[in-house]
């Protein structure tokens, strides 16, 4: 449990570095870091997916040995539970199942743990990259926001210009309506 809970943490702050755009100075999200984020989302995406790839590949190895450590114990077992029992006897495959658990308890055990977390990471980098491709979505639809305040601000800059002939000298937070020349004495 212990390696699974480090691995976890581990990626998180892998990760998490690339999902900050908030500037902590202004504390808000400025358009550069948007822009880098959405810079670094490809590699992100990339190297979640390679990892997601590689724990996957981990867990179908585990499973495989599991299973035929589990199959080859099976068979010893039955053999031994119908060893003198005449050929009418028939023995479930859960009880067959159970014998092994018990005669076999601590490797087991250890195996049983080690397929757990193998497919607990697969999860884990699953949800990850579910998220990640959340967080891009979130990203795309705040450039898109800036841009169009962007384009918002330049029209209006651009409006008040044309009707008011002012340039510097213009105060612009002032209401829309009523805006007039900021005259400094």
């Amino acid at each position: 449990m212990e390696s699974y809970i480090n691995y976890v943490q581990e990626t998180v702050e892998k990760f998490k570095k690339y999902a900050n755009a908030v500037d902590y100075e202004r504390n808000a999200v400025t358009p550069s870091l948007v822009m880098q984020f959405m810079a670094n989302f490809g590699n992100v995406v990339i190297m979640l997916n390679a990892e997601y790839q590689r724990k996957k590949i981990d867990h179908s190895h585990e499973k495989i040995e599991f299973d035929q450590w589990f199959s080859e114990r099976l068979i010893e077992t039955k053999a031994v539970l119908t060893k003198d029992a005449p050929k009418s006897f028939k023995i479930a495959v859960s009880e067959i199942e159970a014998q092994v658990m018990v005669d076999n308890r601590e490797e087991y055990l250890e195996r049983k743990k080690r397929l757990t977390t193998k497919e607990h990471e697969v999860s884990f980098l699953k949800s990850l990259l579910d998220q990640w491709q959340m967080v891009g979505q979130m990203y795309q639809a705040m450039a898109n926001n800036m841009r169009q305040e962007m384009k918002t601000f330049l029209f209006e800059k651009s409006v008040e210009k044309s009707f008011t002939g002012m340039q510097e000298d213009y105060r612009s937070d002032a209401p829309v309506v009523g805006r007039r020349r900021a005259v400094e004495k």
